[in-house]
């Protein structure tokens, strides 16, 4: 109308692989984009999968002892459960030393506990899907099924490639629905990226006062991030966790998940118990209460994933 154009849609398709990533290549705000981007995108699909990979190899490692206490009448739910609890902590305890150190050398505008917390995040999201495939791929082909599905979920599924990209996650549910349970990087790079634009001053256009109305739109509007949260187009230097508490619910879900199939596939590695016992009123009364809980997971993750 009045001759403006934002400088974002002036090359919003001068990349046919990385349009999210290039977009801004050659201007201010793009030096800005393209390095944090970048850096996002290379913390997840290396980082990520490299703490997975060493939890699956943890998990392989243990089949043996797995096997020797549900002959010995354990528990193979504590068993996991125990599991699943020491992997939490000795991998998020990796990956808060290495958010610690990456805050340091990058210094970025967000404050430390958010930045921090994202890189927990990212390894709980990881690690899910690692102990997920270490259930179903035997432990020969492991460390090349684990890598290969990881890396390209990050690289395909995070948003900054096509087919999926953000503006498609944004507008098409069943695509933010793959991109979300898929890619635990999805949500570590929005949160990485929108936590740090959003502390920026009005000037770089990231960000608008309140009393600004000529320009209803920012430049994370044109990037499509944090489309369904529009207070990050005000200033505010605390972090943004929009993607926390989706991690964390996918992340559990993948988990339960993970603990149905240890049920199923290992049963036939329970040579000495009774088979009676194991349709006792008891055991099916557990099994019935994990499937309910899992069913619930699955519901309220799908409905936060679309929202």
């Amino acid at each position: 109308s009045d001759g403006y154009e934002h400088p974002l849609t002036i090359s919003h398709f001068t990349s046919q692989e990385f349009p999210l990533v290039d977009m801004f290549r050659f201007t201010t705000q793009g030096g800005i984009v393209h390095d944090k981007t970048y850096f996002a995108i290379k913390v997840s699909s290396i980082t990520g999968v490299l703490i997975s990979l060493a939890s699956c190899k943890n998990m392989s490692g243990k089949k043996p002892v797995v096997f020797r206490e549900i002959n010995s009448g354990f528990s193979i739910t504590a068993y996991f459960l125990a599991f699943s609890l020491m992997s939490v902590f000795e991998n998020g305890f990796q990956m808060i030393l290495a958010g610690t150190l990456s805050y340091w050398l990058r210094v970025p505008l967000q404050p430390l506990f958010p930045y921090v917390l994202n890189f927990f995040m990212l390894q709980w999201g990881m690690v899910s899907w690692g102990h997920l495939i270490t259930v179903l791929i035997p432990p020969d082909n492991l460390t090349i099924i684990v890598g290969t599905v990881l890396m390209c979920a990050s690289l395909l599924c995070s948003g900054l490639s096509k087919p999926i990209t953000t503006e498609a996650i944004y507008t098409s549910k069943p695509i933010a629905l793959l991109a979300g349970f898929l890619s635990p990087s999805r949500y570590f790079i929005e949160n990485y990226t929108v936590s740090d634009f959003r502390c920026l001053p009005e000037q770089y256009g990231f960000t608008k006062a309140l009393s600004q109305t000529k320009f209803k739109k920012t430049s994370l509007d044109f990037l499509h991030l944090a489309m369904t949260d529009q207070s990050t187009r005000l200033r505010h230097c605390k972090g943004w966790y929009y993607g926390i508490i989706r991690m964390f619910f996918v992340g559990l879900t993948i988990r339960v998940l993970t603990l149905l199939l240890v049920q199923v596939s290992y049963r036939q590695q329970n040579i000495l118990r009774c088979r009676c016992e194991e349709w006792s009123k008891y055991a099916i009364f557990q099994r019935g209460l994990l499937v309910l809980f899992f069913s619930n997971l699955v519901y309220a993750s799908v409905n936060l994933v679309i929202t």
